[in-house]
């Protein structure tokens, strides 16, 4: 039986595609003088931001300021990001089914208070491990195992529930069973391999009850 919840943020539980790609784009055309077509830039969503944009830097110190510019850049752009319908809900339901809740994300921990505390859903949470936590990071298991570690949770009554081929791979890679967000997610013929799709949040529910 399924205990324990694992969400990923971007494109999952809120939608962020707009803020991201915008906001990075600003970025490369500022600092570089480069215009990136969106679809160029779709590889980002789901992996930490550091390691996005790294391709784009001559070296550390170029790396770190161009860090430290798009996040100003991406607080202009803030104000796009929404929750997705029927997101808060199905946190509700799940608490009051008295099931473990965890967030799996690729931001840093300052990226995760300036992006995801406006939205007031911390509280429906029991854990949140992001990419200041581990070492190595998505499609790496590390970032489940740890959730599993705290949570004192096996793979065997958990699931992830994710966007991208990233999510996905780590949720495997750990040997946990994987719930595709249809609502946030790219086509990509390896989502074949997800053990569910979700049309819609609530829809989880049939699953784990």
């Amino acid at each position: 039986m399924i205990k324990n919840i694992l969400f990923d943020i971007d494109g999952t539980i809120t939608d962020t595609e707009y803020t991201i790609i915008k906001s990075l784009q600003t970025l490369l055309l500022r600092e570089k003088g480069i215009s990136v077509k969106d679809e160029d830039l779709y590889y980002i969503l789901g992996i930490p931001g550091e390691d996005g944009v790294r391709q784009f830097s001559n070296d550390q110190d170029d790396l770190n300021n161009l860090l430290e510019k798009w996040r100003i850049i991406i607080a202009d752009y803030a104000n796009y990001s929404t929750v997705f319908d029927g997101m808060e809900k199905l946190f509700f339901n799940l608490n009051n089914a008295d099931l473990n809740l965890g967030i799996i994300t690729s931001k840093t921990h300052q990226e995760l208070k300036n992006d995801f505390d406006r939205f007031n859903l911390n509280k429906y949470f029991d854990i949140f491990v992001t990419a200041s936590d581990t070492k190595k990071h998505k499609p790496n298991p590390d970032p489940i195992y740890k959730a599993l570690d705290l949570l004192h949770a096996t793979p065997g009554n958990s699931i992830y529930i994710g966007d991208s081929i990233y999510d996905m791979k780590c949720a495997h890679n750990a040997d946990v069973p994987f719930a595709l967000a249809t609502w946030g997610a790219k086509d990509n013929p390896e989502f074949k391999n997800a053990e569910y799709k979700l049309s819609t949040p609530d829809s989880l529910m049939k699953i784990i009850l």
